[in-house]
C-alpha cells in the first residue's frame, strides 16, 4: 500500500494550486489519494461551463479503503467520439460508494475495489490532461522542485517494479535461511541436506543471479530518473520505451527467480504458514499489473526502435 499511496500523493503535486489546496487544506498530512485511471464500459462525461460531470464505475481503485481523494481518469473525446487525450480530475471520495470487487489470490491488501461515481462535477481547474503530464506542462506553483519533474511516463511503467523486487529479495532471504539453518532432506532421494544437492545449488545460483540483476536494473532506472528530474525535461519517447522494457524484463526475472526458490523448498512452500506462498501470490498478481505486462512493453519498445508508431498503442509513451 505504501508505494500505491505514495504515488497517489505525488501526482497532485504536478497539478494546479486549486487541487493542492483542496487535498492539503489545513496541512492535512494524512490525506491519501487513489488514482484509478480507466473506467469500465458505460461511463459518460458531460461538458458544462467550467467543468465536466462524470458517471460510471472505476475498478482497480487501489487504496480505495484508505483514500479520501481520488484522481479519476477518463478518455477525452472529440465531437465525433474519437479519443484525443485522457483527462484526470480530482474528486472527494466521501459519499462515493465503493463496491467490494477485489477478491484475488494475491495483493488482497491493496483494496483495489470499484468506485461507483454518479453525476460528480469536476471543475476545469481541478483537472489535467495526460498529455500535459507526459510533456511536463504543469500548472503547479512548485514546478521548480525536481521531484515533480520525474518523468511520469517512466514512473507509470516502473510503478510496480520496486515492491516486486522487494518481494523477490524477501523470498530469497527466506529460502536461504530455511535451507541453511538446519539440514533439509530432499524427498525421495538420498540427500539428507538439500544444500549438498547440485540441483539445489544450480537453482539457488540462478535464482540469486536473476533477483540481483533485477535489483540492479531497478537501481539503474531510479538513478536515471533522479538525474532526469534535475534537468526538468522528460525523456525522449524511445528512452521511455527502453525503461518500460527494462521494467518488464525485471518483473520476469523476479518471477522466474521466485519460481526456482519454490522448487528448492518443494511442496512445503505452499503451506499456509510458509510466508513464501504469500510472496509468490502477491508477486504473480503485482507483476501482471496492466502497466507491467511484458508482451505489451516489448511491443512498445519494438515500435519505438523501428519507428513504427503510426498506430499509437498507449497514451503512456
Amino acid at each position: 500500500m505504501s508505494f500505491i499511496l505514495n504515488h497517489g500523493d505525488w501526482q497532485p503535486g504536478q497539478m494546479s494550486t486549486a487541487v493542492q489546496e483542496r487535498v492539503w487544506a489545513g496541512n492535512s498530512a494524512s490525506a491519501k489519494v487513489a488514482v484509478p485511471l480507466a473506467p469500465m464500459p458505460g461511463w459518460r462525461a458531460e461538458r458544462h461551463d467550467g467543468g465536466t460531470t462524470i458517471s460510471g464505475d472505476w475498478p482497480y481503485s487501489s487504496g480505495s479503503s484508505h483514500a479520501s481523494w481520488a484522481l479519476i481518469g477518463f478518455p477525452l473525446l472529440d465531437d465525433d467520439g474519437s479519443q484525443t487525450d485522457n483527462m484526470i480530475g480530482l474528486i472527494n471520495t466521501s459519499g462515493i460508494p465503493v463496491r467490494d470487487t477485489w477478491h484475488v489470490a494475491g495483493m488482497a491488501g491493496t483494496g483495489s475495489n470499484t468506485f461507483e461515481i454518479r453525476d460528480v462535477f469536476i471543475p476545469d481547474e481541478e483537472t489535467i490532461t495526460l498529455s500535459a503530464i507526459m510533456s511536463h506542462r504543469f500548472e503547479t506553483p512548485y514546478s521548480a522542485e525536481a521531484q515533480y519533474h520525474m518523468d511520469s511516463g517512466v514512473i507509470f511503467h516502473v510503478a510496480t517494479l520496486v515492491p516486486v523486487v522487494g518481494l523477490a529479495k524477501a523470498a530469497l532471504d527466506l529460502t536461504l535461511e530455511r535451507i541453511t539453518t538446519r539440514p533439509k532432506p530432499v524427498t525421495y532421494t538420498f540427500y539428507a541436506d538439500t544444500t549438498k544437492s547440485p540441483a539445489t545449488q544450480f537453482a539457488m545460483a540462478r535464482a540469486t543471479w536473476l533477483i540481483e540483476t533485477a535489483l540492479e536494473q531497478t537501481r539503474a532506472t531510479a538513478d536515471a530518473i533522479d538525474a532526469q528530474a534535475l534537468t526538468a525535461r522528460p525523456f525522449p519517447a524511445i528512452e521511455r520505451a527502453r525503461f518500460a522494457m527494462r521494467s518488464a524484463q525485471a518483473h520476469r526475472m523476479c518471477r522466474e527467480g521466485v519460481d526456482l526458490l519454490l522448487d528448492v523448498q518443494g511442496a512445503g512452500a505452499f503451506a499456509l504458514n510458509n510466508p513464501l506462498q504469500r510472496i509468490w501470490r502477491d508477486m504473480h498478481v503485482a507483476s501482471r499489473h496492466g502497466l507491467s505486462v511484458p508482451g505489451m512493453k516489448q511491443e512498445l519498445y519494438g515500435r519505438a526502435l523501428l519507428g513504427a508508431d503510426e498506430q499509437q498503442m498507449t497514451p503512456i509513451r
